[in-house]
This record gives C-alpha cells, structure tokens and sequence, in this order.
C-alpha cells in the first residue's frame, strides 16, 4: 500500500503549504546565534536564563529520541505536541474540510474528537455502543456502519483502546480488520492514552505495514505528567512532515522538553513502573469499595486506571462527594451512560478518604 494514497486524502491546500522550519537548524553551545530577534534582557532569578530567552527547538531530537525508544518506532515516526488534544486538532486542520468531510467515532467516546471536528466545520457520525453488551467494541457492526457512511466522506476514524470512558479495549484481530477495509480509503487513528495501564499491547508494529494507521500517545497518564502538557502522534515519517505544516511554531516550551526529557531518564522510569505495578491491587480495592455499597447496582471493571460504575442516583451522590471536597465524572447528564459515575483508581490515602464520605451517605 503506498503512502500516496493516504497523502492525497489531506486538503490539497495543506499538501502544497510550506512549513514553518527554523532555517538554522541545530546549533553547538558555542555558537553566536544572531538570527530570531531574540532578546538577551531574560528575567535574572531563572536558573536556565541563558536558555530562557531563546526559542525552543521546533522538533526537539533527544526528547525524540528517548519516547523513540519507550515507543518502539523511528524518530522520524514520531510528531509531538501539547498532549492528544494538540494532535487530534492538526489531523482535522489537515484532513477535513469544512462542510464536506467528516469524521467517524463510536459513543461515548473522548469529547475532542468531535469538538476538533466541529471547530473545523466538519460533520461527525457517531455509532452508538450497546449498554446491554457493557459498551464493548462491535467491530462488524463498526465496519458495516462505516460502508454505510462512506457516501459522507469520511477522512478519519478515532476510536480510544482502551475506551476513556467504559476502559473497553479493540483486540488486535478486530484492528485488523478495520485496517484492511479502510485501507486506501481514510486514516485509521487508535488512541492509546491508557495502554500503558492496559493489559494490551500497543498496535506499534503494525505501523509499518498500515501507512493509514495513525496512533496516539500521552505522557499525562502512566507517566503521571498531566501538568507538562506532552503528547505523541506515530505514524508514517511522510504522514509526520504532512501534519507538522498545521502545527504551531516552537509549540512545546522548553521547559516542557526539559521536565519531560529528565521524567523519561532509567530512573525514573523505574520509579513510575514500581508505581503502576500496584495500580491493579489499588483498583481491587477501589472495586472492592463501592461494590459493598447497596446503592452500586453494577460496575464496568474495564482495562485501564479508572472504573465506571451504575449507581442508583449518580447526580444526588455526586453532589454530596463535592460536598467532601471529592470530584469523580459523573455522566447522569448524557443519555449514553445514565446513571453513572466513573471513579479513577487512586492512592491508598484517597480510597480511605472515599470510604470515609460513603460511611455518612445514605440513598
């Protein structure tokens, strides 16, 4: 399958656009850079001030390099940006045009799909998920769903394994799958912000033989780096200088390289893995917990750091939780998921408190 197939999905005007590069390229510490209008008056209590004042590296290599190797794929298979959202937002930019093209997705899924897609101007069809089969991936029911919608120009597909909000992973046979019938036709984008806390594995190795398969990464999750703001797309290396041309200039600061570079040192990955080691004993108890609740009528243990469950009443329990100084996601508002709220797995000190506030809650 060739690449070109793929390339001639993006907006023509997107194809032919010249991306913003830093002609300077990489310098040595003793250069003389005298080229960006850059300012040497930087505040002086910084401890990097001599770095602070210059602009960031627009495709930062050793940071690169580093989630290269956490990743398993190329450095020039990789394009970073400030978190999914940032990704998410560059593929429609490049992909969709306003009024004419949509996007495909299931739901519930993660909500910036369709707000990148709205912001574009392009349409978004959703396929329900079946609550009586726990909201697990139908992946017959998908492909039928996307023939059917082919007519409407479908130029992405976002689908989340494990899903953020049930936890439901695609297996690998049901990836393959939509792989094969999408090929040539549109991009295949698997978001796998949770599959380090997965008991699945990463779809990496199939990027090589699927140039239409685009998978997303996050540091904010089992890397515990939320605040930094710090996200990959993998993809084909002419995919990755495709989206690049949409993507901001200088967009991630360096301190973010910096925090994210040292926070992916042997080390201190060590010290995450020991961490996430314990997530499936903490989320025992967690299950634990609310089962022994007379008002949790069912919980869906999914495949990641989070559990959802039914509740008789999720607004009313909601409300009093804020009341402890204790927020969890509460869906009672959509009529996709009812009454239920999904609590993320947390720290020993967190359970005891939530148990705490459940021993003074009556339904």
């Amino acid at each position: 399958m060739s690449i070109d197939a793929i390339l001639n999905l993006a907006r023509p005007e997107i194809r032919e656009l010249k991306s913003y590069d830093n002609l300077r390229g990489e310098t040595s510490t003793a250069a003389v850079i005298m080229d960006s209008n850059e300012n040497i008056a930087s505040p002086t209590d910084l401890a990097t001030q001599e770095e602070r004042y210059r602009y960031p590296a627009i495709r930062p290599e050793a940071l690169i390099e580093r989630l290269a190797g956490i990743y398993q794929v190329t450095p020039q298979q990789i394009m970073l940006g400030r978190g999914s959202d940032d990704v998410i937002d560059s593929l429609l930019r490049v992909f969709c045009r306003a009024g004419k093209d949509s996007i495909l997705q299931v739901s519930p899924c993660f909500s910036m799909y369709a707000i990148a897609a709205q912001i574009q101007g392009a349409s978004v069809i959703s396929l329900p998920l079946n609550s009586e089969q726990d909201y697990a991936y139908d992946i017959d029911a998908f492909i039928q769903f996307y023939s059917q919608n082919i007519i409407n120009n479908v130029k992405l597909i976002f689908l989340a394994t494990p899903q953020s909000h049930v936890g439901n992973s695609l297996t690998r046979d049901d990836l393959l799958k939509l792989l094969s019938v999408t090929r040539n036709r549109c991009v295949v984008v698997i978001d796998e912000a949770y599959i380090e806390l997965s008991s699945q594995k990463s779809a990496f190795d199939l990027l090589s033989g699927n140039p239409h398969l685009i998978i997303m990464r996050t540091l904010s999750k089992a890397f515990g780096l939320a605040n930094v703001r710090c996200g990959a797309m993998l993809a084909h290396p002419e995919l990755v200088k495709l989206v690049r041309k949409v993507v901001t200039p200088y967009a991630l600061p360096g301190v973010v390289v910096d925090t994210v570079y040292t926070a992916l040192e042997p080390e201190a990955l060590e010290n995450i893995n020991k961490v996430n080691a314990t997530m499936l004993v903490r989320k025992k108890a967690l299950s634990d917990l609310l089962e022994s609740q007379n008002w949790c009528l069912k919980q869906y243990p999914g495949d990641a750091n989070y559990i959802l469950f039914e509740v008789k009443n999720s607004q009313l329990l909601n409300v009093y939780l804020e009341q402890k100084n204790i927020f969890v996601r509460n869906f009672s508002p959509t009529a996709e998921l009812g009454n239920t709220i999904r609590f993320s797995v947390g720290s020993k000190a967190d359970h005891k408190k939530l148990a705490e506030a459940f021993s003074e809650y009556s339904f």
